[in-house]
């Protein structure tokens, strides 16, 4: 399978906080390798889905809630490769690629 070469489209800060942490807008491509569904402690009934997204700059997570499973369980397809719009927290200033995407719209790639 060849990867798409896609880095990352647009970052950019959008100064607001929620909760006292900053958020940074961003869209990101590449190609599904990984799904995961965990089953919220809270309510089991529930699950929180997880997918990893790899170009040939390296790989990173991304999560999207029960209540958007409608929506995105079919693009989010391991082999499927995407465009990613998401928010990401900046509260990990040291390792920022850590902090997985919260995914808000999903693109395949044509």
């Amino acid at each position: 399978m060849q990867l798409i070469k896609c880095n990352q489209i647009k970052e950019f800060s959008n100064n607001e906080l929620l909760k006292g942490k900053c958020i940074t807008e961003i869209s990101i491509c590449g190609t599904i390798t990984a799904t995961l569904q965990i089953p919220i402690k809270s309510n089991p009934n529930k699950v929180t889905y997880f997918i990893t997204l790899e170009d040939e700059t390296g790989t990173i997570d991304a999560f999207y809630f029960d209540k958007q499973r409608k929506k995105f369980d079919k693009l989010l397809q391991v082999n499927n490769q995407v465009i990613i719009t998401g928010e990401k927290f900046l509260d990990n200033e040291d390792y920022p690629e850590t902090t997985p995407i919260i995914i808000q719209n999903v693109k395949l790639v044509k």
